[in-house]
């Protein structure tokens, strides 16, 4: 038999086809948010991800903030997208409101709600926001990008308002 037409061995592990990617679509309620960052946990187990516990479970919270955003302050219908590029896992939130959000100062450990985005920019090593195109664009999406490695502390220079690590990119 040539050489070319004989099977791998069996220990040869199948190639793996990149980029691996999964959609949930949420309804605007909390259980239902609650179900996707389930589904998402159970997907990214299963996907050979060369990330750490620890940023799989940094991962989970911002899926879990930037979900909560989406559901609390549109009251629509939202769409999560989790994709690992080989090097990264990159999350997007892509919800029905043209408002952009808000970064709130840091009010401290007392604080118990309006700092989702705060901790986004802490745990992510990168994210942003696309905004809506033009004037009937279907909403905006707000993203962000876990690596293997924490990123940097922030530098004194961020600030409250819009996002400080803001990139505008196309995820394909």
């Amino acid at each position: 038999m040539p050489e070319s037409l004989r099977p791998a061995h069996a220990s040869a592990a199948p190639p793996t086809r990149l980029p691996h990617r999964l959609v949930l679509h949420i309804e605007p309620d909390l259980l239902d948010a609650r179900t996707t960052r389930h589904q998402l946990h159970t997907c990214l187990k299963s996907w050979p991800m060369a990330l750490p516990e620890d940023r799989i479970a940094d991962a989970l919270l911002c899926a879990a903030e930037l979900l909560a955003n989406a559901v609390v302050h549109t009251a629509k219908p939202a769409v999560l997208t989790a994709t690992w590029t080989g090097s990264a896992l990159q999350l997007a939130v892509h919800d029905q409101s043209h408002q952009l959000p808000l970064r709130r100062p840091q009010f401290g450990s007392a604080a118990t709600s309006g700092q989702g985005l705060n901790l986004v920019q802490h745990l992510a090593n990168r994210w942003g926001v696309i905004p809506p195109t033009g004037p009937t664009g279907s909403g905006k999406t707000i993203w962000c990008e876990i690596g293997p490695a924490a990123p940097p502390e922030p530098s004194q220079t961020d600030s409250p308002g819009r996002p400080s690590r803001q990139i505008n990119p196309r995820h394909s």
